[in-house]
């Protein structure tokens, strides 16, 4: 699930099916409250994680990874 580290928002559509991060922009339509740059076409990283948020800590200035999950995605996409 993907969980916005800028706004308070997370990926659930508005019956309650939960979208990964790969999918938002393309199921755009499918959320209230959708933060503007989200709606843009980007790509996910898996394992990385982005501390520069406010909303959750640790606050700290560099992103976080699970390298199990990084290598996985990076070598079996």
């Amino acid at each position: 699930m993907f969980v916005d580290s800028n706004t308070e928002w997370i990926a659930l559509t508005r019956d309650g099916q939960v979208v990964n991060a790969d999918d938002v922009w393309k199921r755009a339509a499918e959320f209230d409250g959708m933060p503007k740059y989200l709606n843009d076409p980007w790509w996910a990283i898996r394992g990385m994680y982005s501390r520069k948020g406010q909303l959750y800590p640790p606050y700290i200035m560099f992103p976080d990874f699970n390298w199990v999950d990084y290598f996985s995605w990076l070598i079996w996409g």
